[in-house]
């Protein structure tokens, strides 16, 4: 996918949707040409510049073509029935107007869910996790970020320990409090893997005592 020649600005030139190919239209990769291009690698961030400017591209006025405006008007109304505020008609305007996206929901894409083996997390969905959890724990979007250097996959988050997190010199060097939050993550992460074994094993061992 092409991608824009400045990476520093702050917001996406929309010319880069007369470049991007539509069928190259799709969450993940819009969301990873916003992220290499953006200064602000936040989830949330990321997903407000994309509502914002397909909004502008659908418009009437935009000078798009046909084709990519009816194609950017197709996610808003797709996003928009997700959230479950689009009318009932479903209709989408024919007036020049995008439909408007609720700015108190957050946007979610039905191919970004994880897994549910943590195990085959990406570095992506490790990510996205953390900033998830961001405003109930005391790290932030640097602490983050620092992880998100590392490519840690979900395997890899797992065998995280709050020494590794706090080292100096070290891959991470975080402060106690920030260490301590995303281990907490970690072993709740560990806590549910343990579980859903747990299940997997109680289920599968009547089957294996007929067969032996």
């Amino acid at each position: 996918m092409s991608s824009i020649s400045d990476p520093s600005k702050k917001r996406l030139n929309l010319d880069s949707y007369n470049i991007i190919e539509t069928e190259d239209w799709t969450c993940d990769k819009l969301v990873e040409h916003y992220r290499a291009n953006l200064e602000r690698k936040d989830w949330s961030y990321i997903l407000d510049s994309i509502k914002k400017d397909l909004k502008n591209v659908a418009l009437l006025k935009s000078g798009f073509d046909e084709e990519r405006r009816k194609k950017a008007q197709e996610i808003i109304d797709h996003w928009k029935r997700k959230l479950g505020t689009l009318s009932s008609s479903g209709t989408p305007n024919n007036d020049g107007k995008a439909v408007e996206i609720s700015s108190e929901k957050t946007i979610a894409c039905e191919d970004d869910k994880p897994p549910e083996d943590i195990k085959k997390w990406t570095p992506e969905h490790v990510t996205k996790f953390l900033e998830s959890r961001m405003k109930d724990l005391d790290f932030n979007e640097t602490d983050i970020k620092k992880i998100r250097d590392q490519d840690l996959t979900g395997r890899a988050f797992l065998r995280l320990t709050e020494e590794k997190l706090t080292r100096k010199p070290g891959l991470y060097e975080l402060k106690p409090s920030p260490a301590e939050s995303i281990m907490e993550l970690v072993e709740e992460l560990n806590e549910k893997l343990g579980s859903d074994t747990i299940k997997v094993i109680t289920v599968t061992e009547p089957i294996q005592y007929f067969q032996s």
